[in-house]
Formats: C-alpha cells, structure tokens, sequence
C-alpha cells in the first residue's frame, strides 16, 4: 500500500477507536486515540473535528504526564488547521504541565507544540528562545524524533537570523542524525533541507540529485506533508532555473490546492509562480482574489511574511500600485527578515521598502559574506530553529508546505 493510503487508514481507524473508546468510557483509550489524530492533518487545511476530538480527550485526562501531552497535540491540530492562535493557551499549558512532571520527553513534545504556535512574524523572539530550550532539552535524549525537531527548528530560525554558519551546522546535524539512526523520516527531512540549500546557493546539479533522493525516499514513509515538500523543491529548482515549463506546472498544482483548500499562502506562491511563468493576467488576477479584502486582511501568522511578499512583488511587477504599496507599508518592520514557508523552504530575504520587489540574487548574496542579525549558544541566549513539526503518538512530525 502506498504511505498517503496507510495514513489515512490509520487515521480513520484512530477515529473509530476514539469514538469506541467514548462509547465505552474508558479515558485511557480515549487518549491513545486522540494523540495520533495530528498525524494525518495536511498543513494549512481545514481540521474539521480533530481539534473536538483531542479537546474532548485532554478534559478527560487526569494524568498530568497525558494532559501535557494532550495540550501539546490540540495545540498542533489547530496550528496545522490554520488556526494557530486557537492552539497557544494549550500550547502553553502543556510547557507548565510538562515542567513540572520533570520528563524531558514530554517537555520536548511540549515545547516543539509552542514553537509552531508561536510562529508569526512578530513571536520571533519569543520564537528563539523556545527553540534554544527546546535544543537543550533535546541534547542527552536518545530518542530519533525529539532530535530531529530540534534540529529542524534551529535550523529555521538560522534561516530566519540569515545565519549561514548555524545553518551549515544544523544541516550537518540533520545528516549525522540520519545516519547515527538509520530513520527514513531523518534521511527525508536532512536531504529536502540540503537541496533547499542547494537551490538557494545556486547549486543546481547538487539540487537535482537531492531532489532526487527526497522524492525517493518520501516514497518510503508516512510522512503526510511529502508532496508539499516536493512540490515546494520544484517550484524552487524551476525558478533558479528559468524553467517555463515546469514554473507552468506547479503554478498549476500550487493554484488548484491553494483555491480548493482555501490556503492564501498556497495561492500566493502559485501567482507568483505564474508570474515567473509570464503568465501575468493569471498571476494578477489570482492574486487580486486572495487580496480582495486588502493584505490589512491576511494573519499575521506563519504565512504573513511569506504571502505579503509574494503578492507584493507580484503587484510591484505588474504596476498594481495599491497592493504594491500596501505590501511595502506592511513589511517595512521586517527588513532583512528572510521569507520562508513553513516547512523552512528559503524564498529570499526582504530588503527594499522602495520596490516591493527583493532581487532574486539578495539571499545568495547575504549567504556568502552576510553578518547575523541573531545568534544563540545557550538557553539564556535567544537562537534557534522552526520548522513546524508534528507527533504522530508519541513522535513529532515536521511539515513543510
């Protein structure tokens, strides 16, 4: 069986021993269920009635070690669901719950569902200091999936702090950790974050081979959020390659999961992605869709910088000058601030208020000889890394989209 059909398999057979567990009283059971039910959620769609699910379990719950764990997975369901301020209180709860049960496993679970609620433009400080404690709460646990999310989060937020050093190290990290366990999901995520960095460095051939082995090895697992991290490498490599044809065909792809989810910043990146196509009425008329309300109106969540952006180069390019200058006003508190999606793929670094439009060679250019607007080497130091992750039971899963 393919790994999207044993997911949803296992997803709809948590739901029914959730429901029969209800049916029989028994709260333990109950919780088994309710813990797996992130794991089948796509980033950024609707969650439907995941989050009731898991809220129903967590009232139940009299164990403060399941409690904590509980508030950690609602705290994801909504996040996941594009509802991540829903999901803080929880995601607060389960880091007081979990440090005072004293389990560094739980505090990690915890402290991984913090970060990817607090994933807006403006928690950025909060941000670096939970992925540092995250790191060090992670550093003597022998377990694969506590490892890799913190290993995935420090290096988002190296990306964010235009950091190259840190993000050589966290890469590094990634493929020690694949190796030292001999984990697919490891070896997936280490090579879908090498050829993000491959691509931005201009790297093609190196790019192409890693794209290669992540689509190869995204076969093998579970993982729910492997064609979006494809998808994301693809659209990427057409683009560095001046590729029309292919930058057709995702904008395609991107546009049709964007509208039919209702996710802006999936559209978003499909108009840009038509606009690199020279398509310039689609990219234009999708992206005067998403921004109907005006871009006052889009969240400023994990997809703010990243749907402001793109929609802003796309109207300063096609002389929309409203929406360019929106777009300008909106995003001049975060100049320098590197634009990523949220599985840590690098789109490039906000750098001009004048034009609304970042020149595709900045990142490359701040990557070779750039200076860090932030660094970490201890919990009392802000640093670190995001990359939205996810258990599935008792493991986290990151997703990228």
């Amino acid at each position: 069986m393919e790994p999207a059909g044993a997911r949803a398999d296992a997803w709809a057979a948590a739901i029914r021993a959730f429901h029969e567990a209800r049916d029989a009283g028994d709260a333990g059971r109950m919780a088994e269920a309710a813990l797996s039910l992130p794991f089948g959620q796509q980033f950024g769609e609707h969650p439907g009635q995941i989050p009731a699910l898991i809220h129903e379990a967590y009232v139940a719950a009299a164990d403060p070690a399941l409690q904590a764990r509980l508030a950690a997975a609602l705290a994801r369901a909504w996040a996941y669901g594009g509802d991540a301020p829903r999901g803080v209180p929880f995601a607060s709860q389960a880091v007081s719950v979990a440090d005072r049960t004293g389990d560094p496993v739980i505090l990690a679970d915890a402290l991984d569902a913090a970060l990817l609620s607090r994933w807006g433009p403006d928690d950025f400080t909060e941000r670096l200091q939970l992925s540092v404690r995250l790191a060090d709460t992670a550093a003597h646990l022998t377990a694969t999936e506590p490892r890799l999310s913190a290993h995935l989060w420090r290096l988002t937020t190296a990306w964010e702090c235009l950091d190259v050093i840190a993000v050589q190290r966290q890469l590094r990290a990634l493929d020690i950790l694949a190796s030292e366990t001999g984990s697919p999901r490891a070896a997936f995520f280490a090579g879908a974050r090498r050829a993000m960095y491959a691509l931005v460095t201009e790297h093609l051939d190196e790019a192409d081979r890693l794209i290669a082995r992540t689509v190869e090895l995204g076969a093998t697992t579970a993982e729910p959020d492997v064609e979006a991290v494809t998808h994301s490498l693809a659209a990427t490599r057409a683009q560095r390659a001046g590729d029309t044809e292919a930058l057709r065909r995702e904008a395609a792809a991107y546009e049709a999961h964007g509208t039919g989810q209702g996710i802006s910043s999936v559209s978003a990146q499909g108009a840009l992605l038509w606009l690199y196509a020279g398509e310039h009425d689609r990219a234009l008329a999708l992206a005067q869709q998403i921004a109907g309300a005006g871009l006052d109106s889009v969240p400023r969540d994990v997809f703010f910088l990243l749907t402001v952006a793109f929609l802003a180069e796309i109207a300063a390019e096609l002389k929309a000058e409203r929406m360019a200058a929106d777009g300008a006003r909106l995003l001049e508190p975060y100049a320098g601030r590197a634009v990523l999606n949220a599985g840590a793929m690098f789109h490039g670094v906000w750098t001009s208020t004048s034009s609304a439009r970042t020149p595709r060679s900045a990142a490359r250019t701040r990557l070779a000889g750039g200076t860090a607007p932030c660094r970490a080497t201890s919990a009392s130091a802000p640093g670190g890394g995001a990359t939205a992750s996810r258990r599935r039971q008792a493991a986290p899963r990151v997703s990228a989209r």
